[in-house]
């Protein structure tokens, strides 16, 4: 059984055409899923840049907050420093009444 190149070529492309066909089918299906998978890449990044911002603005606000607590802090230290002074400070002492002595004679 002798074959001519043509009907050699016409027998192989018969046989191939079904594997061909699938094969087509197979790489559609595999760059639809492709572009499936760059669009969610997409929106996880986006997403991503999002929450991204979002820790800043969590961020800058946390020292915010650190900054007011520590000015608390020191405000209090202040106040303490001040109450102490009040207290034992001479200067601020009201002096001890004297024996008989009413309040009226003592507030004047």
């Amino acid at each position: 059984m002798e074959m001519t190149l043509g009907a050699f070529v016409e027998v192989y492309f018969q046989d191939k055409r079904g594997e061909l066909q699938q094969r087509s089918i197979r790489n559609r299906k595999l760059e639809q899923e492709q572009d499936s998978l760059r669009q969610e890449n997409t929106r996880l990044l986006q997403e991503q840049e999002g929450l991204e911002e979002d820790n800043r603005a969590l961020e800058n606000e946390q020292k915010k907050i650190r900054d007011n607590i520590e000015q608390m802090m020191q405000s209090e230290q202040f106040i303490q420093r001040d109450v102490r002074k009040y207290d034992e400070d001479p200067q601020w002492q009201l002096p001890e009444p004297g024996a008989f002595m009413s309040a009226k004679t003592y507030r004047g």
